[in-house]
């Protein structure tokens, strides 16, 4: 479905208000407005030229930004944090699963 530039810019700063208004949004959300972006992006680089009317919605979508990005950091930070989690689980797991290790150890006993 083709949207005009006007509706993407819409679209991008409803989404926009309601992310930078609420924390509640998982990182789905976040792809959905950085698809949106990115559309834009892409006609801006193949020479589309704003109108009035979108540069006025840009304009309204530029005070919301800090806090979108923010709490998309926030998700990438706990993601980063979850990855990490999980890696040291695995590694911990490794370390008592090895095979043989218990072959190995030598017990002597004297009498």
């Amino acid at each position: 479905m083709n949207h005009s530039m006007e509706e993407i810019l819409q679209s991008i700063l409803s989404m926009t208000i309601t992310l930078a208004n609420s924390s509640e949004h998982g990182f789905e959300d976040y792809l959905l407005l950085i698809d949106l972006r990115q559309e834009v992006v892409n006609n801006l680089e193949a020479g589309y030229v704003l109108s009035a009317s979108e540069k006025n919605i840009l304009s309204k979508i530029k005070p919301y930004e800090d806090l979108v990005f923010q709490r998309m950091k926030l998700l990438k930070d706990e993601a980063e944090q979850g990855l990490v989690r999980i890696q040291n689980s695995k590694r911990q797991r490794k370390g008592y699963n090895q095979p043989g290790l218990s072959e190995s150890i030598m017990f002597d006993k004297r009498e």
